[in-house]
């Protein structure tokens, strides 16, 4: 299992770089396929919403079980907006010619390795969310559950570092400027919008750690196993640890991220302005 997660992360580092520097055709394709991974968790959501089977919640998540249905048709909802969006946008980077960049920022567009920075911790997040919902979904002696935990936790650690990496060289390097065609309300939710993002791209994967160490159970770093905090689980943590990573960051961070790409759509389609499309793809 070890060698399939590291095949799926050289495939998601393959096309992190294509969509930092590749041509628009090519960008186009990973866009709709992202779009139509999202098309299709979010039809899973809609099918286990119907057959009244949810996974968001295990007997972890504490009294707001009963909040579910409601949890499950907001998380598959803003997932199927978000592959319009993607659709949308790949229709706007077909036929564009690939960037030429350098590996440092510039004034007015992010650097090469910024920017497979971004679409590799984008493209992990992306698949974090699926795979933990439906892991949780399976029991716990099922061979697909261990496997896709394995993955799960594997990438999670994995998107915390490069998180911290990527807030690091942020921290150090800068940013480039917003447009200076933004109104005012427009860089404030910007502004806000990034930040609210970093923050939960930090918390995702961290309160899975904590889940794991504070249920009793190992967490996966690839080829290093990680032993938990306590042997048994310790309820008064796990719980609110469970109800946050499984329910709450989930549902917030697809709507940020939805908000995110809708924002950069509407200064290039709208606006006519492409400058904030192009300090990640141009």
């Amino acid at each position: 299992m070890t060698l399939v997660t590291i095949s799926a992360l050289v495939v998601l580092a393959w096309a992190a770089w294509v969509l930092s520097a590749g041509r628009g055709t090519l960008r186009a394709v990973i866009l709709v396929a992202l779009a139509l991974a999202l098309f299709s968790f979010a039809g899973l959501i809609g099918y286990l919403h119907v057959a009244g089977f949810d996974v968001l919640l295990t007997d972890n998540t504490g009294r707001l079980a009963g909040l579910r249905p409601i949890f499950l048709t907001m998380l598959g909802a803003f997932a199927g907006v978000g592959g319009l969006l993607l659709l949308v946008a790949a229709k706007v980077e077909t036929g564009t010619v690939a960037p030429i960049l350098p590996r440092a920022n510039e004034p007015d567009r992010f650097g090469l390795t910024s920017r497979w920075l971004h679409w590799l911790i984008a493209l992990i997040i992306l698949a974090l969310i699926p795979s933990g919902v439906i892991a949780a979904g399976l029991a716990d002696s099922d061979e697909l559950n261990s496997n896709l935990m394995f993955a799960h936790k594997s990438f999670g650690l994995l998107a915390l570092l490069l998180i911290v990496v990527r807030v690091g060289r942020l921290l150090r390097a800068g940013k480039p400027a917003l447009s200076s065609g933004l109104a005012n309300w427009e860089r404030f939710l910007a502004k806000l919008t990034h930040i609210a993002l970093y923050l939960l791209m930090l918390a995702f994967p961290l309160t899975g750690f904590l889940l794991s160490a504070f249920a009793g159970r190992d967490s996966y770093f690839f080829f290093v196993a990680v032993p938990p905090f306590v042997d048994e689980p310790l309820r008064a943590v796990v719980q609110p640890l469970g109800l946050l990573h499984k329910l709450i960051i989930p549902i917030i961070a697809y709507a940020l991220i939805a908000l995110h790409v809708a924002g950069s759509l509407k200064h290039a389609l709208v606006d006519r302005d492409r400058s904030a499309l192009r300090r990640m793809t141009g």
